[in-house]
């Protein structure tokens, strides 16, 4: 029973690798995308989770060393080690978490796009005194 139900889902997966597949919709020969879309192939993305925003299932060894295990998210976190601590361990992790080499490996795999979760503290400026967000996350390099 699982074999027919997982069959057409990877045939269509793989329909969607083929060359086959990379030209863009067309009807009567013409190409009947947006004309500001790129002429070429579609987009195929990977999401770049727990760079900006952690997320624990996602991250938990790196949670962890970074002194956050007792705690379930960012906010709590940084109120209960600290601000300058975790500032600290959050550029760190900005630093090591994605890399230039990973980065590379993912090109090479034939993506052309990446997702990059961003909080909206992020941007320091609507950040308030007594709000506990990990700071110089935009600005780390």
């Amino acid at each position: 029973m699982h074999l027919k139900l997982a069959l057409p889902l990877f045939l269509a997966v793989a329909e969607a690798w083929t060359p086959q597949s990379r030209a863009a919709a067309k009807a009567n020969g013409e190409k009947i995308t947006e004309r500001w879309l790129p002429n070429d192939d579609r987009i195929r993305g990977v999401n770049l989770g727990s760079q900006f925003i952690i997320e624990r299932w996602m991250a938990e060894e790196s949670w962890k060393n970074m002194g956050c295990s007792a705690y379930n998210d960012e906010w709590a976190c940084v109120k209960g080690i600290g601000q300058d601590k975790a500032n600290a361990a959050f550029k760190k992790h900005w630093e090591t978490w994605i890399t230039e080499d990973d980065i590379k490996q993912i090109a090479s795999l034939g993506l052309n796009a990446v997702r990059i979760p961003v909080g909206y503290w992020m941007y320091e400026d609507i950040i308030q005194k007594g709000e506990y967000w990990p700071r110089g996350g935009i600005w780390h390099n």
